[in-house]
Formats: C-alpha cells, sequence, structure tokens
C-alpha cells in the first residue's frame, strides 16, 4: 500500500519548490503528480473554504477561485466540492458557482479525484490529487492527464483569502532562483472578487480552462 502523507506547514512550502524544480526538468522524471504519495484526508478537518493563492504553470483564467469543501455529516455516498469564481475571459468579470460531485471511495478518500470531459474517444480525464494539508493554512494540489502525465499543472490553496506575505514571499523567492518565478500566477482574491452577485453555470468555463491548462502545460 502507498505511503501516506502527513506534512507541516513548512514542509510543504519545501515541497512547492521541489516541485516547481521538477516541473521545469521534465528531464530528469523525478517527481511527477502521477507518482506521488497518497494522501488520505480527514473530511471533517478540510472542510470549510479553500482559496487559490497560486498556480503553475502561468494562467489568469479563472480569477477569485474558491472550493468549499463539506462537512463530514453532509458526506455519505458523494463527496460534492462547490466552485466559486469569477469567469475573466475576455475581460468579463461574471460570478460563476459550479459543483462537482465525486463517489466517495478509496479513491476520493485517499485525495485523488477524476475529472472527465466528453464520451467514448474524444473523453479526456484531468486527475487532481491532493499531496498535502495543515488543514488549519495551505494544502497542496496537483493535475495531470494520463497522457501527460510528466507535467503537471499546481494549486496553492489557503484558508486565508489573501495569502500569507512570509508564504509568499519564500515561495517566489526560490522559484526564480530556480529560474521559474515568472511561470507562478498569484491568483487575485482581493475585495474586487466580492463586487458582482450574478450566478452563471459554470461547466463550460470549466472545461475551457482544463484544456487551457493543457494546451500551457505542453509548452513546458
Amino acid at each position: 500500500m502507498p505511503p501516506v502523507v502527513n506534512l507541516t506547514k513548512f514542509s510543504l512550502v519545501l515541497l512547492i519548490l521541489s516541485i516547481f524544480t521538477n516541473s521545469v526538468k521534465s528531464q530528469t522524471q523525478s517527481w511527477t503528480c502521477d507518482s506521488s504519495p497518497i494522501f488520505k484526508f480527514n473530511p471533517e478537518l478540510i472542510s470549510g473554504v479553500w482559496y487559490e493563492a497560486a498556480r503553475i504553470p502561468k494562467a489568469d483564467v479563472p480569477a477569485c477561485l474558491k472550493v468549499i469543501a463539506p462537512p463530514a455529516s453532509e458526506v455519505s455516498d458523494n463527496y460534492t466540492l462547490t466552485l466559486d469564481f469569477r469567469n475573466n475571459v475576455n475581460n468579463k468579470w461574471n460570478h460563476e458557482i459550479d459543483t462537482v460531485v465525486f463517489p466517495w471511495n478509496d479513491y476520493t478518500k485517499n485525495g485523488t479525484f477524476d475529472l472527465v470531459y466528453g464520451t467514448g474517444s474524444l473523453s479526456v480525464t484531468i486527475t487532481f490529487k491532493l499531496i498535502g494539508t495543515d488543514y488549519k493554512n495551505i494544502a497542496l494540489v496537483c493535475g495531470y492527464t494520463k497522457f501527460l502525465s510528466s507535467a503537471a499543472l499546481i494549486k496553492v490553496m489557503t484558508r486565508q483569502q489573501t495569502i500569507s506575505p512570509s508564504i509568499m514571499n519564500t515561495v517566489q523567492k526560490y522559484a526564480d532562483q530556480y529560474g521559474i518565478g515568472s511561470q507562478i500566477t498569484w491568483v487575485e482574491q482581493s475585495e474586487k472578487c466580492n463586487n458582482s452577485n450574478i450566478l452563471r453555470p459554470g461547466l463550460l468555463l470549466l472545461l475551457v480552462l482544463v484544456y487551457g491548462i493543457i494546451k500551457t502545460v505542453t509548452k513546458l
């Protein structure tokens, strides 16, 4: 059985930095999202709001992403995540909310979530993995596709709407040293994120986002 990983806030920062390095040095193949250890998370401790603070590779869409995880009392046969974000495609600023439902099985309990788009030969599966979290401050998520498992997208999630300057500075400093600081997008989580209350369906945007990320990752 793969090892179960528990990470402190400090070691999460170090892990972010090591992933930064390996993501742009794909010839080393020393780390992939696909082969990272499982993280069997506690659904009650992880419940609540998480804000996206940073992402790699560089991408501006969507803005103001926050993910709401359900309390353990609402987890039975399914595990439902709520995605709340701003559709900023073509300079728009629409408030969109979407829900993604996963079966509550061993795969999901171990922090692995598959999103399947399309059907048959046209289907694409994006796998997201929770690499680790301290539950109180920060969580690290990576994502990949089977046909491009050596390159990963990375998301840094925080409990606070605004990332701690100390963590931000540390991540940026070491990323710059490795020559990949320009690949980080610090996601906007300002007061501007609260300016609109328009509710629109988000599935189409999510699909466009996923394909956009795949296209961007291939350039790494």
